[in-house]
């Protein structure tokens, strides 16, 4: 994987991700939106993997989630 490349909204999430419980990232394909969420997540759940999608839809969450 290759090193990550801060991007502009770094300085803003940094500020922002102590005080809120989630942070929706939008925008066009290819730009860092998933790179930038990973650098700051405690956990991820991929919706374009069919079993994390799953255990989202079913609201069962593995024992290992915080």
């Amino acid at each position: 994987m290759p090193a990550y490349d801060r991007r502009i909204v770094d300085d803003d999430l940094d500020e922002l991700s102590p005080e809120l419980p989630a942070i929706a990232l939008e925008g066009p394909k290819a730009v860092g939106k998933t790179a930038t969420a990973l650098q700051r997540c405690h956990t991820a759940y991929r919706l374009d993997d069919p079993a994390e999608r799953e255990i989202v839809a079913g609201g069962t969450m593995p024992s290992s989630a915080t």
